[in-house]
């Protein structure tokens, strides 16, 4: 039995250290989706599935950030970049090394860029055969060979307006 005490001092704690999200089902459409989560209570819990499955996602890039340099900014990325530069979170890693800082150094500089845009923006057959040859891929994978074969077809760097 727990105490009062104990109660206490584990709400405080979750207070601090927990974040909840809550999950909302509809019986009739999201049927398959309530029947493999009620399976998972003989296993490792819809938590530990929910977490592995997010984990997934994150060690194969999903959801990979894309961002494109604020004008104002060009002149400190170098010669190479323009208004129209995509830059992934792994190249800016590798520039920010360069410079002796951290992504976290230069976000104010950059904005956000949204996948769906850029894949709009895309040759449909360039895209289509890196889909064929590559998937499944993250999206990081996907920008770095379709910018080569881009290249390779029309002489220049594919660039989003």
């Amino acid at each position: 039995m727990t105490t009062e005490s104990a109660k206490a001092a584990k709400a405080k704690y979750d207070a601090k250290t927990a974040k909840y999200f809550s999950l909302k089902l509809n019986r009739n459409t999201d049927q398959d989706l309530i029947q493999q989560l009620e399976s998972l209570k003989e296993t490792e819990g819809i938590q530990g599935y929910l977490k592995r499955l997010i984990r997934e996602d994150i060690k194969r890039g999903a959801n990979t950030m894309m961002y494109k340099i604020k004008a104002e900014y060009l002149d400190l990325w170098g010669e190479d970049a323009n208004e129209n530069t995509i830059l992934t979170e792994s190249d800016l890693g590798m520039i920010t090394r360069g410079w002796d800082k951290t992504p976290a150094d230069v976000m104010d500089q950059l904005v956000p860029y949204n996948w769906d845009s850029i894949v709009n923006l895309m040759d449909d057959e360039i895209r289509e055969a890196v889909h064929a040859d590559l998937a499944p891929c993250s999206e990081e994978e996907f920008l770095e060979e379709y910018k080569k074969r881009h290249q390779e077809k029309y002489g220049d760097e594919f660039t989003v307006n």
